[in-house]
């Protein structure tokens, strides 16, 4: 009888929780540095640009040119400029 409360018990009791997994900001500030998420707009391209940050504004407006192919000529020439400034 008392085999048959324990089965009953055990059978019961929930599985224990996953604890959740401490903070890092070592970990929190490299995915924040990650660039996969694919988000990119003009407005960030220029962002990158006026930072400082060429070689992401030129990724940047490459990608732009690939997502609208409407104003590809329009980013080409953009990342043509910035690069252009770079190299002199």
């Amino acid at each position: 009888m008392k085999d048959l409360i324990d089965r009953f018990i055990q059978s019961q009791t929930p599985p224990p929780t996953p604890k959740a997994t401490f903070y890092k900001p070592q970990e929190a500030a490299k995915r924040s540095l990650a660039d996969d998420a694919g988000l990119v707009t003009e407005t960030l391209a220029k962002l990158y640009a006026a930072q400082g940050n060429t070689s992401k504004a030129i990724d940047a407006y490459h990608r732009l040119a690939l997502k609208h192919p409407e104003k590809s000529s329009y980013f080409a020439a953009l990342a043509k400029a910035l690069e252009d400034k770079t190299s002199n």
